[in-house]
């Protein structure tokens, strides 16, 4: 059986050409656009044969190449160039070689940023990013995972996320952002370079077949983390900033402890794990309890993370919060870190010491407005005297001012100076004032004017505690009387 099928394959491999052809199909295309070469056999070829013989491996230096099968007997490798330029496509098997040349697309700009570092830790993440900027806003671009062919591939423990970054529609700028991670156990590690391939950026166009960027790929070097490690520690060049809490809160109150973390570098399952560990591992505090945390990822950055700790405040009075230390692993220094923030504290009250100091607060304001509007009265009311004063004054009506003086002084309201003279037992002397004012002899001297006079009388009513006691008894009796009669 071994030797009939050794024949039939021989017999295979010496049929006229004609039994397999090959092309190119288009030696000119825009950036992005693959260059397609079809392979066609008989029924009865073994088409597998052929496209092993194409020389792949020549190829592979300036294109990606994926394999696209239709059939039993058709096949289609397309090589997507990873930059635009002039290109010659080796020759080998039944492949004569081509020249193509790859076209600038004047649609899209795309700019693939380049990797911090050639040398990563185990389990570390970092990022791959790209830059795009379009000049079509009907085009749509996202992020698609390598596929590659048998000859060019990611290792099986690289993982990928990709996150589902797109631009959406309307956009036409923005950043792109995949996370690579290497996920092998630390005896599996190998000493030398590993390749890696950067996603494709695909970008929809309206046509059957999209149009796909790559970066050209990566020779990285992979170290294992120490082995005096935790199994779970944060990794990354990290950056801890603690957002403050209320001055106060009331006895009880549900609070949120809130971190926020930069330059995390681990996938999301591995750093959800090391958050809750660390956290069982902090000191506990008698006058408050927390909970299971929440993290939230920055979209475009998940270096980026915020960290809710839900507490609840039991005790009353001032609560001084626990010494929190955390640990990471610094890609930077290849160290171990810890870092320990200062520890804040805030003020806890029992609901009868809020309603109690609400109410002396409201007092204080009711308070303060009350003496607000006494100054406000006495205000107005010396503008008021004064004018009616400077109209008599300047009419030279001497009697009028004296008896108008006189009904003022004799007004029996708190209102009134006269009875201002009798409660607080302020002398204002109003009529000695006017007396010097109006009748004096003009041989001994000059007088002062009775507007001027009155004035000086008037100030000694600005601030008088004695008035203000005064004024604020006769106010609040009425009040009083009305609430007993009620």
């Amino acid at each position: 059986m071994v030797r009939v099928y050794f024949f039939l394959l021989s017999v295979l491999l010496t049929l006229p050409a004609q039994a397999v052809s090959i092309e190119l199909q288009k030696a000119q295309v825009p950036f992005g656009e693959a260059v397609v070469v079809r392979i066609k056999t008989q029924e009865n070829e073994v088409l597998q044969h052929y496209l092993q013989n194409l020389p792949r491996e020549a190829w592979a230096r300036d294109f990606v190449i994926e394999l696209h099968t239709n059939s039993q007997n058709r096949a289609a490798y397309y090589l997507y160039a990873y930059e635009p330029g002039s290109y010659r496509l080796a020759q080998g098997g039944i492949f004569q070689g081509a020249d193509v040349q790859v076209l600038p697309n004047s649609l899209i700009d795309v700019q693939w940023l380049p990797v911090a570092s050639g040398v990563v830790y185990q389990k570390q993440a970092w990022p791959w990013e790209v830059k795009v900027k379009l000049n079509d806003p009907s085009l749509r671009v996202q992020l698609q995972g390598f596929i590659g062919s048998d000859l060019q591939s990611n290792p099986k423990d690289l993982k990928v996320d990709l996150q589902g970054q797109s631009l959406l529609a309307g956009d036409l700028h923005g950043t792109l952002r995949s996370w690579y991670q290497y996920e092998l156990p630390q005896e599996g590690l190998s000493q030398g370079a590993t390749r890696a391939y950067s996603p494709a950026l695909q970008v929809d166009h309206g046509k059957r077949h999209p149009w796909k960027f790559f970066a050209r790929p990566l020779e990285m070097q992979w170290k294992p983390l120490p082995g005096f490690l935790p199994p779970q520690v944060m990794i990354g060049a990290i950056h801890f900033q603690p957002q403050p809490l209320p001055l106060w809160a009331k006895q009880g109150d549900l609070l949120y402890w809130q971190w926020a973390l930069d330059g995390v570098q681990m996938g999301r399952q591995a750093l959800n794990l090391a958050l809750l560990q660390m956290l069982a591992a902090q000191p506990r505090n008698g006058q408050l309890e927390w909970f299971a945390p929440e993290i939230t990822y920055q979209d475009k950055d998940p270096g980026k993370v915020v960290i809710r700790v839900p507490i609840r405040l039991r005790a009353a009075g001032n609560i001084v919060l626990p010494q929190w230390t955390w640990r990471y692993f610094d890609t930077e220094s290849g160290k171990l870190q810890v870092v320990t923030p200062q520890r804040g504290s805030l003020w806890s009250f029992a609901s009868w010491q809020l309603y109690l100091t609400a109410t002396v607060a409201l007092g204080f304001v009711i308070g303060l407005l009350a003496v607000v509007t006494l100054v406000i009265h006495f205000y107005r009311m010396k503008r008021t005297v004064l004018r009616k004063v400077a109209e008599l004054e300047s009419t030279g009506q001497s009697q009028a001012l004296w008896r108008q003086t006189e009904r003022w002084l004799a007004c029996d309201s708190i209102r009134s100076w006269g009875q201002w003279q009798q409660s607080t037992g302020v002398d204002l002397e109003v009529v000695e004032a006017l007396q010097r004012g109006l009748y004096a002899n003009a041989g001994k001297g000059k007088q002062p004017l009775p507007l001027d006079a009155l004035c000086k009388e008037l100030h000694k009513l600005n601030w008088t505690r004695r008035i203000l006691r005064a004024y604020l008894k006769d106010m609040l009796q009425p009040l009083v009387k009305q609430v007993y009669r009620s």
